[in-house]
């Protein structure tokens, strides 16, 4: 492993642990919107802005839904209206 990429994953666990505060969806969440990036500064970039608050975390997720193609936005939407009824 290059050194780099040995201090960007550091970045990237330290990152994570601090910004969760102990929440696993949150750190999962922040992990998808990391995987989606394709070079180093993008991760680091990417890190720099995550989203503090919960409320901002589904709205981008709600976005990456709304960006992503017909078949699985369908899904998404159709899986949200099945959790949100079962309660």
């Amino acid at each position: 492993m290059y050194i780099e990429e040995k201090v960007l994953r550091e970045e990237i666990t330290g990152t994570l642990v601090q910004q969760s505060n102990g929440m696993f969806l949150l750190a999962r969440l922040h992990m998808d919107a990391l995987a989606r990036k394709r070079t180093p500064g993008q991760v680091q970039q990417t890190l720099q802005n995550l989203p503090t608050q919960l409320k901002e975390i589904y709205d981008s997720a709600m976005e990456r839904i709304a960006t992503t193609n017909e078949d699985d936005r369908k899904f998404a939407m159709n899986l949200l209206l099945w959790l949100a009824f079962s309660a």
